[in-house]
């Protein structure tokens, strides 16, 4: 139902108990917000992290089984490892 990303690099600032979270299924949250179509979406604060949430879970689907998700962050921008 969601995915907890920790950090590559956990310091005493940054450790995984911030880890991001991310729900599996962008249509199922969708339907809990009552979204129904893309204008709806592209105007509702989600839809950034529905979109992370999305790609996130593509590239995964597709990757070697037990593969952990980890993200880097700068100013600029979100790396997933």
């Amino acid at each position: 139902m969601r995915r907890d990303c920790c950090p590559t690099m956990p310091t005493w600032e940054n450790d995984c108990q911030i880890a991001r979270t991310y729900v599996r299924d962008s249509g199922l949250l969708h339907a809990l917000l009552g979204i129904t179509d893309l204008n709806e979406l592209s105007g509702h604060p989600v839809v950034g992290k529905s979109w992370e949430g999305f790609v996130i879970e593509s590239l995964l689907s597709v990757a070697p089984e037990r593969t952990q998700s980890f993200f880097y962050a700068t100013a600029a921008e979100v790396d997933l490892h």
